[in-house]
């Protein structure tokens, strides 16, 4: 996918999901710093980033941020900064949270691959 398929608002609520991953930079190793943006109608529901290590991650913190409000995610547009997780560490598989809700997800790619695009692409 090229930059030109990304719409001005793609753009603006990824760098705003890297602006709360930055965050974490210093506080996550051996982890990746993450963000994560919910949004339904172009309006921002929740947020999270992930904090430290061993904590949950930036996807489990929106979803709950979410869950808090009160707010439904179905039919959500997702952004966050890394493809979800899908192994079992000292937290759950983000990846697991995201197909129970039946959600699509978009991601930056990363060099090595737990989650392929083509796996991303079973979301309804």
């Amino acid at each position: 996918m090229s930059s030109s398929e990304f719409s001005p608002n793609d753009i603006k609520w990824m760098a705003y999901a890297i602006e709360l991953a930055r965050k974490g930079v210093y506080s996550t190793p051996p982890n990746p710093a993450v963000g994560c943006v919910i949004l339904q109608d172009n309006q921002l529901i929740a947020e999270g980033w992930h904090q430290k290590a061993g904590q949950p991650h930036a996807e489990r913190l929106a979803l709950a941020q979410a869950k808090e409000k009160g707010v439904s995610v179905e039919g959500s547009t997702v952004y966050v900064t890394l493809e979800p997780c899908s192994h079992h560490g000292k937290t759950p598989p983000c990846a697991d949270a995201w197909w129970s809700l039946r959600l699509a997800v978009s991601s930056l790619p990363r060099k090595t691959r737990t989650l392929s695009s083509l796996e991303m692409e079973f979301f309804d």
